[in-house]
Parts: structure tokens; sequence; C-alpha cells
């Protein structure tokens, strides 16, 4: 650690044991203000982790022509019931 970053290291708690896949990334000084409080400080920090998690992480699913086709069978199910 020095003074110009502070390292930090997340994992992704999904539920599932094992395969865990630590991340690293660092938080410089320069996004500290004089002014902040214990409580900013600590939504800094998370704020950060999230920012990071959302930078890495993107879901990824093959459903959604089965969904839309799905969606638009119950609404014309819903549009007839309605006639």
């Amino acid at each position: 650690m020095s003074d110009s970053e502070f390292s930090v290291t997340w994992e992704a708690d999904d539920g599932y044991c094992g395969g865990s896949r630590p991340q690293h990334f660092e938080i410089p000084s320069d996004v500290l203000d004089p002014s902040m409080d214990e409580k900013a400080l600590r939504e800094l920090f998370w704020e950060e982790v999230k920012t990071d998690f959302n930078q890495r992480v993107e879901p990824v699913c093959d459903q959604e022509e089965e969904f839309v086709e799905w969606a638009k069978e119950r609404i014309a199910a819903m549009e007839a019931d309605d006639a």
C-alpha cells in the first residue's frame, strides 16, 4: 500500500463454494476530500468496489429470443381474455 493509492481485493459472493477468483484494483488518494467523515469514506469505498465489479462482471444469457416469444404469447392470451 502506498500513500497515493489503496489496494483493494474483492470477490463475488454468488453462493457457490470453491473457485474463488479475487479481483484487485486501487483507490487513488485524489478521490479523497478533507471534508469526508467516516460515513462518507465507507460510502466511497463501497462505491469504488461496486464500480470495479460492474466494469468486470457482465451477465451472459442466450434466452432473449425465447423470452420475447413467450412474453408475446402471454400478452396475446391476456388480450384475448379481455376481448
